[in-house]
């Protein structure tokens, strides 16, 4: 019975561990194509990679390691980038329609004439970010600290 218990509980724990990690396949297919449409890099380490024009629209990026990335005109249309880190990443006129940005690090990132229209910027921290020409119209920003430093409460 012990050992029982044990294995159903070791099961359980693999089961939930790779739940919720990339899909292999699909960092492959990003890689090879620069196109993950709907696809799962969540927890992907991303960092310092050039995605420019990548489209990874509706893509799972949740707790996404981006630092330093280059995410120039890509498009992150409906994409979940909940918790990842994109410090210091470009993402100058990235399509970022109604993306998932909830409690997300983009310290010192660039935003430069990003589309982030109806994009959920809870608790995500832009601290030094560059947001010149960014369109937020219907950005949700409850709790989002601003490039500086003000902490906003629109749309709670």
């Amino acid at each position: 019975m012990k050992i029982l218990l044990v294995t159903i509980t070791l099961a359980i724990t693999l089961l939930g561990t790779s739940a919720s990690a990339f899909d292999p396949q699909d960092l492959q297919r990003l890689t090879e194509t620069n196109e993950c449409i709907g696809c799962n890099l969540s927890s992907a380490e991303l960092n310092t990679v050039t995605l420019i024009g990548a489209n990874l629209s509706g893509a799972d990026l949740t707790e996404a390691n981006l630092i330093g990335a280059n995410l120039t005109n890509a498009n992150l249309a409906d994409a979940d980038l909940s918790a990842a880190d994109l410090s210091v990443a470009k993402l100058n006129n990235a399509s970022m329609t109604t993306v998932n940005l909830t409690a997300a690090k983009l310290t010192s990132a660039s935003l430069l004439g990003a589309i982030l229209i109806d994009a959920n910027l809870t608790g995500a921290d832009l601290t030094g970010a560059r947001l010149s020409y960014a369109r937020m119209n219907g950005a949700i920003l409850c709790n989002t600290v601003m490039p500086e430093g003000r902490v906003l409460y629109t749309g709670c």
